[in-house]
């Protein structure tokens, strides 16, 4: 983004909708292991949580990149 390089950037797009269907994978696991009764629900519900950041930081860095993209053609 600094260098208005944005050549690579729908193999970035990609790879992170890549993380975010593994993260997703991730949280589908963990609801599964509490329905299962398995661990501890205050455990379960922080790592759910962080998961759910990490998606956030994913999709919300994605918006920037192509919002920043679309500015720098304008």
């Amino acid at each position: 983004m600094s260098s208005n390089s944005y050549g690579e950037i729908d193999e970035e797009i990609k790879k992170a909708t890549k993380l975010l269907n593994q993260l997703d994978t991730l949280k589908q696991k963990e609801l599964q292991r509490i329905q299962d009764k398995i661990g501890s629900i205050k455990v379960s519900m922080v790592y759910l949580n962080m998961v759910q950041e990490a998606q956030n930081i994913v999709s919300f860095t994605c918006n920037l990149i192509k919002v920043s993209r679309k500015f720098q053609k304008e």
